[in-house]
């Protein structure tokens, strides 16, 4: 199923001349639809953000950058990584920072160059950030002082050139990000390498159903297709807001520059592409959080005037839920995108009370496809929540049925998807990229149906995944990191509900007969493999084994639902 034009708004923005007119385009032999309007490269984003100039682009910490003056100290970086480092096209080069003005600095210097911008994680453990830094064959990294203290453990193991922000230490660095920009303020602007569409421009880290950490390559025509389709998701969005606010309102605020609060890592495809770039393409201003926190939000909502703002539920839960909560500091909110964990009834209808001016958006999407593909806002989504939205206009999505027929409305199948958002593979990873990829579509691993409308609804999950807020944690990671211990026999990972959290992940552990297990002890000891935010929240021991399929492997499922039935929401009861 793909988007129609059969919606009013729909057929309006994709109509002849229109800013999301559709052309159809051959594409590696597949005819796949684009926004044809909008820019098809990361230098035309670049380019068309110019016009922005004297506007300011990013809030952090207080500190305000405009558009010009980001370019300018990325035309400063572009020109160091090439000079003093010879850092050419197609240079792959790691970002390990959270979020700030230096992350965007960088992301736009190192695109521009021609290069690839490899996104790390800043909150791995040592050993994954390493990992993920030879595997992705890093020629230079950025890193902040949170991640500088992690590689300084690894130095032994690495001999990658390291430019550290200007707070950070770290014996043996090449540079500081203060002299890597030294001289930008004389800089005239941002000077682009020519670059084409199917030219690689990012590695973005997910997972698959082994837990371990792939990179996924993302092209120029992958990312800027994913902004369209973001881009398309706001217009809509903005046409739900207009029809509820009226003409005089909508006009108002679309002569306004719009303000969004930046809280999703810039590592996540939701951070860099529906936060950062897709900012950057609509001449949006990013007011940035550092670190989450629900007793500053408000007060920081209320001083940037911010329209804007994408959580998971965890955050609307703090938010709400505040000692000193002021709907008033709130006002200006006009759009809540939700997505990473179902929103539940009960804080869907506490925000429409405490919040009625706002509107809310979901969408479906990965990293592997740009961000969403599927979305849905104002009353197409608080009519039908449980929805995840319609299919975009230039996506194919269908479901399909174990025996590879499709799926017929109402019937549940694997979600495969098919367009320019799609990515390339994983780097250096051919099986799995064969796994997923095939004649141009993409299985997702994700089990949905569709309604009558069209509209589609997520089922299930083939990987076995738990989200807790907002973070997507792979139960054969933590498995792993578990299974280097040598008291742990056996070892299953799940996700139970959390109130706050949308989910946590929980373990059962078979131990020998003659061990007690502390889960304190075990976590302090799996702390440099795993990142402390995929570490269980509840333990259950056992020490006999558990059960077993026909073909001898753990039978997760009769594990999990006996685990899940016995489960009564006490985090105490550790042991089974």
């Amino acid at each position: 199923m793909s988007g129609t034009a059969s919606d009013p708004i729909v057929a309006e923005l994709t109509a002849p001349g229109a800013p999301f007119e559709i052309q159809v385009l051959a594409i590696n032999g597949v005819e796949c639809r684009v926004f044809f309007r909008q820019p098809q490269t990361l230098v035309e984003v670049y380019r068309k953000a110019a016009v922005h100039n004297d506007r300011v682009l990013v809030v952090d910490e207080g500190q305000g950058t405009t558009y010009r003056d980001l370019f300018r100290q990325a035309g400063a970086l572009a020109k160091t990584l090439s000079g003093a480092y010879g850092l050419r096209k197609g240079a792959h080069i790691g970002i390990a920072m959270q979020n700030s003005t230096e992350w965007m600095v960088a992301f736009v210097a190192i695109t521009a160059l021609g290069g690839v911008a490899v996104l790390l994680n800043s909150r791995s453990a040592p050993d994954e950030l390493g990992q993920a830094i030879v595997e992705a064959d890093c020629q230079l990294v950025f890193a902040d002082a949170r991640c500088v203290e992690r590689l300084a453990q690894l130095q032994h193991k690495l001999s990658v050139p390291v430019i550290v922000t200007s707070a950070a230490v770290m014996p043996g660095a090449a540079s500081t990000f203060a002299r890597a920009t030294a001289g930008w303020q004389s800089v005239d602007g941002l000077e682009c390498v020519d670059v084409a569409g199917e030219d690689l421009a990012v590695l973005m880290f997910t997972a698959g159903t082994t837990g371990a950490p792939k990179a996924a390559m993302l092209t120029h025509r992958n990312i800027a297709a994913g902004l369209a389709n973001s881009n398309f998701a706001s217009a809509t969005s903005f046409a739900a807001f207009a029809k509820r606010a009226g003409p005089q309102m909508a006009a108002m605020v679309a002569k306004m520059q719009q303000t969004l609060l930046m809280i999703a890592p810039l590592f996540h495809v939701s951070g860099c592409h529906n936060g950062f770039l897709r900012a950057l393409d609509g001449g949006a201003k990013l007011v940035l959080m550092r670190r989450w926190s629900a007793a500053d939000a408000p007060a920081l909502i209320a001083a940037e005037r911010v329209q804007q703002i994408a959580a998971v539920p965890t955050m609307l839960w703090d938010l709400l839920s505040a000692p000193d909560f002021d709907k008033r500091k709130l006002a200006s909110v006009m759009l809540i995108g939700v997505g990473g964990a179902p929103l539940p009834p009960n804080l869907l209808r506490e925000v429409q009370r405490l919040m009625p001016q706002a509107i809310f958006a979901v969408g479906y999407g990965m990293t592997e496809t740009n961000g969403s593909v599927a979305t849905a806002s104002g009353e197409a989504f608080s009519d039908v929540p449980d929805a995840v939205g319609k299919v975009l206009p230039t996506v194919d999505l269908k479901l399909m049925r174990d025996d590879g027929s499709e799926a017929g409305i109402g019937e549940s199948g694997e979600i495969v998807v098919r367009g320019t958002v799609v990515m390339q593979g994983y780097f250096k990873r051919l099986d799995e990229t064969e796994k997923t990829l095939s004649g141009g579509w993409l299985r997702t691993g994700d089990v949905g149906r569709f309604d009558e409308h069209g509209r589609l609804y997520i089922v299930d999950r083939k990987k076995h995944m738990v989200i807790s807020g907002g973070e997507n944690i792979y139960c054969a990671e933590v498995e792993r990191a578990f299974s280097e211990l040598p008291e742990v026999r056996e070892i299953v990972a799940f996700g139970l509900p959390d109130e706050r959290m949308g989910e946590k992940v929980a373990v059962v552990i078979v131990h020998h007969s003659d061990q007690t297990l502390e889960a304190e002890v075990l976590k302090d000891r799996i702390a440099a493999t795993l990142a402390g935010y995929k570490h269980p929240r509840v333990f259950f021991f056992r020490n006999e084994s558990l059960p077993r399929t026909g073909a001898g492997k753990i039978d997760r499922r009769a594990v999990i639902e006996e685990l899940r039935a016995r489960y009564r929401g006490d985090a105490a009861q550790l042991t089974v």
